[in-house]
């Protein structure tokens, strides 16, 4: 044999394992009560014949034929529905502790932060933008500040005060006699 005919045959042979492996790994897919494993392939293979099955491609068909007719016990999973698998994960979080379920419930849905505040803030009804420094904001309101009342207020309630405290440089104390709430 040529070393042409040698090397379009590899080629082809190449060709045809990855279109073999990729029908293959797709009906692995379509049966999740076989697992994918190297003992149930090499059974495969045997069914098969090592050589022939290199030689021409593998339908979903003769992947069928083959677990039909093979002698080699392939042990099945139990594959649960989605319903019981629901439930399943139902009575699992009905067994957990409360402090468990409310940091589960903290990942699942965590709570929305407000958007950082921006450097440049154009005020209402003018078109210069200002940039929002902490001699701005704490001149809002007065005759010789940049921004109006109104627009500190849509300020707070858009980035929160905790931001806009931020850029004031203020950092917040609980006053004497009231309670502040702690997650532990």
């Amino acid at each position: 044999m040529s070393n042409f005919a040698r090397n379009k045959r590899a080629d082809t042979d190449k060709a045809v394992i990855a279109a073999n492996e990729e029908v293959l790994s797709k009906w692995f897919q379509s049966h999740p009560e076989i697992s994918d494993g190297t003992a149930i392939r090499m059974a495969l293979r045997e069914e098969f014949g090592d050589t022939e099955a290199i030689h021409y491609p593998v339908t979903v068909e003769d992947i069928e034929y083959a677990f039909q007719t093979t002698r080699t016990h392939i042990p099945k999973h139990r594959v649960p529905t989605q319903a019981a698998q629901v439930a399943e994960e139902n009575a699992r979080r009905r067994a957990l502790p409360m402090a468990e379920l409310k940091q589960l419930a903290r990942q699942e849905r965590p709570v929305p932060q407000p958007d950082a505040l921006p450097e440049t803030y154009i005020p209402i009804g003018k078109k210069d933008p200002v940039e929002l420094t902490a001699e701005v904001i704490s001149r809002a309101g007065s005759r010789t500040g940049e921004i109006s009342t109104a627009d500190l207020k849509f300020l707070i309630r858009r980035y929160g005060t905790s931001e806009v405290n931020k850029r004031l440089g203020v950092k917040p104390t609980i006053q004497p006699g009231y309670v502040k709430f702690v997650s532990i």
